[in-house]
């Protein structure tokens, strides 16, 4: 049997494909039959854009974690306007978030979202945390002060949202005219494999960040990061959705009402690479939603380039920078992403990159941004005047 599908293998892959080739040659039929291994061989054989490794349950690790395709479909929301663009700016070959702003070092941390589709929550937060910090100019960070942490190090909060005057924790989001509203947890009523369902990844969440202690924090993540090996066994199925509760853990210096953070607005940046650089460049990173196919499962790094496949579903990241890497002697743009599967994922603890400039998966098709509202800093008061009795 093994002879057999080397075979196969073999046979599919002949020798790696230039880009162009490899994007208008799907996958043989025969190949989506193959698994583990064998569809990793197979990968690494057809093209040599991305290194793609086996892992146990790879596969099943990366459906609980994607949502449903049909939450991509979603083209509402209001649209970053022409007027507000600045195209003065010269745009760098490269360029990297962490490098911009080094101040802000959530920027460069790697969360865990573990066993739950919650990609559009992570991401979404996350990168309203970083822009909290970049137009803070770096005197806001909603990040860990201590240095030493506990064993599960990519843990991070329950999202807050504060949108219009209302709060919501995680749940179903949705865009309605050129209002923003949610669905509390507790009202959300689809769910599938114990995941909550929602839209792709808006760019609205107040504050979520990396707590890695759990006295810091008051509402830490509900999930531990799950991985066989490492940290414990993941479930079956995803977890199942928490209960809101609208109040701090015990004994966090905070009450719940008081530690929040609030968005000015949020809005689609358009399908058009030099719109979607020139935000990062200016207001720091992005969140994306892009569609996951099977070889995705697989990636341990390089540029990720997929030849399509049976969709798996959708996949929420934040988008820090870009750059080239040469391949074959060519050149091969790619968006330098941050993911959410913890730091023993994917290339340099837990970042990956994808095509860049041909909407690949629509990555450059679903790119939102947004801009907080920045507190300004409490009055001491007047100065204290003079005695006169003194």
């Amino acid at each position: 049997m093994l002879i057999l599908i080397a075979l196969v293998v073999t046979a599919l892959a002949q020798q790696p494909l230039s880009l162009k080739e490899y994007l208008e040659q799907p996958i043989p039929e025969e190949a989506e039959n193959l698994s583990g291994e064998a569809f990793a061989e197979f990968l690494n054989k057809r093209q040599s854009f991305f290194t793609a490794k086996y892992t146990p349950n790879a596969l099943n690790i990366l459906k609980m974690r994607v949502m449903e395709s049909r939450f991509l479909d979603n083209e509402e929301g209001e649209m970053l306007k022409e007027e507000d663009m600045d195209f003065s700016e010269e745009i760098p070959v490269s360029f990297d978030a962490r490098d911009k702003w080094p101040k802000c070092t959530s920027i460069g941390f790697i969360r865990d979202q573990s066993h739950c589709g919650s990609c559009w929550a992570v991401s979404s937060a996350e990168t309203m945390s970083d822009r909290l910090c970049v137009q803070s100019n770096g005197t806001i960070k909603v990040t860990s002060k201590k240095k030493y942490f506990y064993p599960i190090r990519t843990s991070l909060p329950v999202a807050r949202i504060v949108v219009l005057g209302r709060n919501y924790e995680l749940g179903s989001l949705h865009f309605k005219k050129k209002n923003i509203h949610f669905l509390d947890v507790e009202e959300a009523t689809q769910f599938e494999r114990g995941n909550i369902l929602r839209t792709q990844a808006f760019a609205l969440a107040d504050y979520m960040e990396q707590r890695q202690e759990i006295s810091d924090s008051c509402k830490p993540y509900a999930f531990y990061p799950c991985k066989d090996e490492s940290y414990g066994k993941c479930p079956k199925d995803s977890f199942p959705t928490p209960k809101c509760r609208k109040i701090c853990q015990y004994k966090y210096s905070k009450k719940y009402a008081d530690d929040k953070y609030y968005a000015n607005s949020a809005y689609r940046i358009p399908q058009n690479e030099t719109w979607i650089k020139l935000e990062i460049m200016r207001n720091g990173p992005v969140t994306a939603s892009f569609r996951i196919y099977p070889d995705f499962g697989f990636y341990e790094k390089g540029v990720y380039v997929t030849s399509g496949g049976r969709e798996l579903g959708g996949h929420a990241i934040k988008i820090i920078g870009w750059g080239t890497e040469k391949v074959n002697g060519t050149d091969l743009p790619y968006w330098l992403i941050a993911n959410s599967w913890g730091t023993d994922w994917g290339e340099n603890n837990g970042y990956f990159r994808i095509l860049r400039g041909q909407n690949h998966c629509q990555i450059e098709q679903k790119v939102i941004a947004g801009m907080i509202k920045v507190p300004q800093p409490k009055s001491a008061g007047p100065p204290l005047q003079p005695n006169p009795s003194s």
